[in-house]
């Protein structure tokens, strides 16, 4: 989105209620980051659910902390585990530790 600015305000008075972030590959090519993103959204939004999503693993799930986003997504880190169980229930502990 563009203009987030104008746009997430406008899109809140419509009734949006969620928002999710989850930048594309084209986006990370030029530097921008699920954080930066969801900094920029946290700034912007006043009313809506904040999730974000994409490249969340355990090594990075504590830079999440200080911008508290109300959802956490996590996939591939789950999926790509050669002990999905174990790695489901750390990141679960973890992402508790955050609130």
């Amino acid at each position: 989105m563009q203009n987030m600015t104008t746009h997430i305000p406008h899109l809140e008075e419509l009734g949006i209620n969620h928002i999710s972030v989850h930048v594309g590959v084209d986006q990370k090519a030029i530097g921008i980051t699920q954080l930066k993103a969801l900094q920029r959204i946290k700034d912007i939004s006043t009313k809506s659910v904040l999730s974000v999503a994409g490249g969340i693993n355990l090594s990075n799930l504590n830079q999440y902390k200080t911008l508290k986003p109300d959802i956490i997504i996590v996939g591939g880190e789950i999926n790509h585990s050669d002990h999905p169980i174990d790695t489901a229930q750390t990141l679960y502990n973890k992402i508790k530790t955050l609130r």
